[in-house]
């Protein structure tokens, strides 16, 4: 609006955010000078006496009115991303789950004060993404001694302890997987390879193959709640550990990835696996993940596909 010449300020109203426009500077009363914009809807405009209407159980004041700083602006706007966030976050592989994620980890960044609510929170967040163990633990630590929360913090600290026993077991030495071997590939070919870029056919997220299996190996409780019974291969079929651009860690099937041409995957552990990012190529392993894929090869994107 500020081409227009139009100068708006933000205002904290109660229930709404407002924008304040100084339509009538002539105006001698004070309350006449401003108009009132809602934003989220369709740019209503209204004065200050309507304004007061939207929220007739509230005692409205003239602080209700008061320019909000910038800090101020952004923390309303992160506790609503929150809040839709949580609401629509039904499970892990929602996109919505990112959005909570990322607006969590900004607001303990800008709001210092209030970081119980939020550090709580995130915590659970990273332990229903299996991600950032340590950083939980250190969390979790500085609420276990407030009252009222106490249990819930010692549930979720042995939730991450075992977590974490968990994580380390899986990174015992491993066998290397060998494509040559057919015998090893009773349910068809492993089209992908360590380092390639795919995007989720269903969910849509953004994700970086780090490992493979020729047919699935999770438990028979997790392949019946995440739904694989119900996919055409079911889990006879290749399964791939992925890094999602979320921060999460997790196992897809074959039939629900799609190629893309390689672009950057944001994710803490990228560095963990590939030792380098290269355009129309994708991520080449470090030397620990090629020995455990040795006959993975990176070939160039043409456009349609990848070609060796």
């Amino acid at each position: 609006m500020a081409r227009l010449g139009v100068h708006c300020l933000p205002v904290n109203f109660p229930g709404h955010f407002l924008l304040k426009w100084l339509e009538h500077p002539e105006e001698r009363e004070e309350a006449k000078k401003f108009t009132f914009i809602d934003a989220f809807e369709g740019g209503r405009q209204m004065t200050g006496a309507q304004a007061r209407e939207m929220v007739p159980h509230l005692v409205t004041q003239e602080e209700n009115f008061v320019v909000a700083e910038p800090m101020a602006v952004a923390q309303r706007m992160l506790r609503n991303l929150i809040s839709i966030g949580a609401s629509r976050s039904n499970n892990m592989r929602d996109p919505s789950y990112g959005l909570l994620r990322s607006s969590l980890e900004l607001m303990l960044i800008i709001n210092m004060l209030d970081t119980m609510q939020y550090g709580f929170m995130l915590s659970r967040v990273y332990l229903q993404l299996s991600i950032n163990h340590e950083e939980v633990m250190s969390m979790l630590q500085e609420f276990r001694d407030l009252p009222g929360i106490s249990d819930q913090v010692d549930y979720l600290m042995n939730n991450c302890q075992m977590q974490m026993e968990d994580r380390d077991k899986g990174e015992e030495v491993k066998e290397p997987k060998k494509r040559g071997v057919a015998a090893s590939f009773p349910h068809g070919q492993v089209l992908f390879w360590t380092g390639q870029v795919c995007r989720h056919k269903k969910y849509g997220y953004l994700c970086l193959v780090h490992g493979w299996d020729p047919a699935c190996t999770a438990s028979k409780s997790w392949i019946s709640q995440m739904g694989v019974d119900k996919l055409e291969d079911k889990d006879t079929q290749p399964f791939y550990n992925v890094l999602v651009a979320d921060g999460s860690n997790r196992y897809a099937a074959q039939e629900n990835l799609l190629p893309i041409e390689p672009e950057p995957v944001s994710h803490p552990e990228v560095g963990r696996y590939f030792e380098s990012y290269q355009a129309r190529v994708g991520y080449l392993p470090n030397q620990e993940l090629a020995k455990l894929y040795p006959d993975d090869r990176q070939v160039l994107w043409q456009g349609g596909g990848q070609e060796g």
